[in-house]
């Protein structure tokens, strides 16, 4: 096989030896769920019970993932390329399987819990299924580390192809809830943080997603650096279609010779400079909010790096886009209510501009409302 036919079954195997694992974790799960139980006697009898009645399961699954690993073992001796990648990898999956063989609690004695229940007469003595009892909590715990452990190492290796395909399938900008996503996968909520915080400082590997490791979540980024180029060139025509409102906006008076016009003649060129300056006030605002989330993220970061600009504002996509149309709306409310503005107006409304918007908004309902009840009267 060729060298990515072997990745891909070195993937595979990996995820049947976690899917396997997996499996004698919700055993092990339910045996410590009857450790808060308060009658001692009657928990140590449910211990015993359910670990006796789950040993098969063990005994199926730990000849399944043996042969697994051996299989892994195989195709490194097989494969040059992924040995010197993964072999590492590999080794501490298997030395983490043997301490997890070692600390299977041993299954309880048979006198212990009668299978033929009153019909056989067996003297129990609680003392005896107590220490027992304890017992298989402790390698319980232990295996189940051990386990969770297993589980962490194949997803740090597995994961990324998953997150990758499941970024695929979102429009970009979405966010991805890694928790909810791979909870199935990676049942420790512990384990997940530690994988997504692993991934995070490792971009590379997440092809076409940005994590945000204090969220817990991931937004798809196209792994395309042509369609990144078109959230620049879509954005920048928005904000060149304002500016043609803009003009429109000053010239409308004038072509349709219309009375009381919001802007006098000839103020076009006033109210281009009043739309560059909303514009450059939401910039600034924006600009200022990054700086402040950067550093409230890492104290010793002042500014973030131009590429994560960049790559914020192609999965911003949409919202900067609706943001502008929003500015679309400040430029009117101002040029609406005053006529004209200078720049330090302009720029204070794009600086505050959802604050305006609202303020806007509901003064030219207030307005129509007005106009439309005297037309009523009329």
């Amino acid at each position: 096989m060729s060298e990515p036919e072997n990745h891909a079954r070195l993937l595979g195997l990996l995820r049947d030896v976690r899917a396997e694992v997996q499996n004698l974790r919700t055993t092990l799960v339910e045996v410590l769920s009857k450790e808060p139980m308060n009658d001692v006697a009657m928990r140590s009898r449910e211990i015993i019970t359910t670990l006796r009645a789950r040993q098969p399961i063990y005994d199926r699954n730990v000849k399944q993932i043996s042969t697994r690993i051996r299989d892994l073992r195989a195709l490194m001796n097989s494969t040059p390329a992924l040995y010197s990648r993964y072999g590492d990898d590999i080794t501490n999956i298997e030395n983490f399987w043997e301490r997890v063989t070692l600390n299977w609690p041993p299954p309880p004695s048979t006198k212990l819990v009668p299978e033929t229940g009153d019909k056989e007469k067996v003297v129990i003595q609680p003392d005896e299924e107590i220490t027992v009892a304890n017992g298989i909590l402790r390698c319980a715990k232990e295996a189940k580390d051990d386990i969770d452990d297993i589980i962490y190492q194949t997803a740090l290796l597995t994961i990324p192809e998953r997150l990758n395909l499941q970024l695929e399938q979102i429009r970009i900008g979405q966010a991805l809830d890694f928790h909810a996503a791979f909870k199935d996968e990676i049942p420790n909520d512990e384990g997940r943080q530690k994988v997504l915080t692993y991934l995070g400082a490792r971009p590379v590997l997440i092809q076409n997603g940005v994590i945000d490791t204090a969220q817990g979540i991931v937004f798809h980024a196209s792994a395309d650096y042509g369609r990144r180029r078109l959230s620049y060139i879509f954005i920048t025509l928005t904000i060149m279609f304002g500016a043609l409102i803009a003009v429109g906006v000053g010239e409308l008076g004038t072509l349709l010779n219309l009375q009381e016009w919001i802007t006098v003649p000839g103020g076009t060129p006033n109210l281009l400079i009043t739309y560059v300056f909303v514009i450059i006030g939401a910039v600034v605002h924006i600009g200022i909010d990054g700086i402040k989330q950067a550093r409230a993220n890492d104290p010793k970061q002042a500014f973030l790096a131009i590429d994560d600009w960049f790559t914020w504002i192609h999965i911003h996509e949409r919202g900067i886009i609706m943001g502008i149309v929003s500015m679309w709306i400040g430029f009117l409310g101002l040029v609406f209510l005053t006529g004209s503005a200078d720049w330090q107006t302009a720029f204070l409304v794009g600086y505050s501009l959802d604050s305006f918007v609202d303020i806007f908004l509901q003064r030219f309902n207030t307005n129509i409302s007005s106009k439309s009840s005297r037309v009523k009267v009329v």
